[in-house]
């Protein structure tokens, strides 16, 4: 994911990300709020260290 973000970086890629296929952590619940904070803090997190 990291050399991912880092190519998209450096072909100077300016598009919105959106988590995709985000686990489910509450098996029944229906409420992923958990999960899409995770994924995208992750994805900022990648985007923050590719920017580095």
């Amino acid at each position: 994911m990291l050399a991912a973000m880092r190519a998209f970086f450096e072909a100077g890629v300016n598009a919105p990300l959106v988590e995709d296929h985000v686990p489910v952590l509450e098996e029944g619940s229906g409420k992923q709020y958990r999960a899409v904070a995770n994924a995208m803090g992750y994805i900022k997190a990648l985007m923050d260290v590719a920017r580095a």
